[in-house]
């Protein structure tokens, strides 16, 4: 028997969460009804993202207002958060006070991105890449723009398994399905259940997005790339990067580099476009179409 309760209402209507289950709440049930024991119970199952006080405090405020103490019992238990939970909270920026229930109130039990980027940075740095399809495709952004450029840098340069660059030094010329599909003593891993693995799959290649958007710094603002940003985002040990993209206007080229103190960027903006170009130093220019150079100090 499922609850059609004004949580589950708010939760899923505002929130997406608990419909989703891949993003914060797993879920809000019931587990039924026991012969021993006829009470039913309202189980409110959650990522621990180390903020639990606050969390039980926001559920038992709730189960307050619920209404129907006498049919429903309360248990709320936290799991184990994911590299893909933090990635895809942070990422998508569920934290966001507009898509949270009108039953927080002046608090939540949600935290700052950059926390949240912080938790998910420290998981990496303890067992490496763990995301699959719903995670990597914004993992390293996750990172990348809330504070942990480095981590982001780290996490794309490591030739650690499992990481991109074990794949491409292990042989790959595709991005795999799984991140050891090809272990370090050469046996595929086949996995435990389905006995098969692929070794061209979407979820790793989906790295490509950030190579262009944050490497190369080339982000659309509008359809077609009528206007676009370039904000290059630094960091490593990368001393150059080179991008291209066919639009219908023509080529967008970015090149820049970087040597000791000095980035340095060459620029080509198609006729009928606009592009606003973000230097490290904080400095912005406003271009039309044509071919430009700047420079300037890190």
């Amino acid at each position: 028997m499922r609850v059609h309760d004004f949580i589950v209402r708010r939760l899923a209507e505002k929130t997406l969460l608990g419909i989703t289950g891949a993003v914060f709440l797993l879920a809000l049930t019931t587990t039924g009804v026991f012969a021993a024991e006829p009470e039913k119970t309202l189980t409110v199952v959650y990522h621990d993202y180390g903020n639990n006080a606050v969390i039980r405090q926001w559920f038992e405020r709730a189960y307050e207002s619920f209404g129907r103490k006498d049919e429903f019992k309360l248990n709320i238990r936290p799991v184990t958060s994911s590299e893909s939970d933090y990635t895809i909270l942070v990422a998508r920026s569920l934290q966001s006070p507009d898509t949270a229930p009108d039953l927080f109130c002046e608090d939540t039990f949600l935290l700052p991105a950059d926390v949240e980027a912080g938790y998910l940075a420290d998981l990496i740095g303890q067992q490496g890449i763990t995301t699959g399809f719903p995670g990597t495709p914004y993992l390293l952004f996750a990172l990348a723009d809330n504070g942990f450029e480095e981590a982001a840098y780290e996490t794309l340069l490591s030739e650690k398994c499992p990481s991109w660059l074990y794949e491409v030094k292990a042989g790959g010329t595709t991005f795999w399905e799984r991140w050891d599909a090809l272990r370090e003593d050469g046996t595929c891993n086949t996995g435990e259940d389905v006995d098969m693995v692929s070794f061209n799959h979407f979820a790793p290649g989906a790295v490509g997005d950030f190579l262009f958007r944050r490497i190369a710094g080339m982000e659309s603002l509008a359809g077609g790339y009528g206007k676009f940003v370039v904000a290059p985002k630094l960091g490593g040990d990368l001393s150059f990067a080179l991008a291209e993209q066919e639009t219908p206007y023509g080529r967008i080229k970015v090149h820049w580099t970087r040597e000791e103190e000095r980035f340095s960027i060459s620029l080509k903006v198609p006729v009928g476009t606009t592009c606003t170009l973000k230097l490290p130093d904080g400095d912005t220019k406003e271009l039309g179409s044509g071919s430009y150079f700047f420079s300037c100090s890190m």
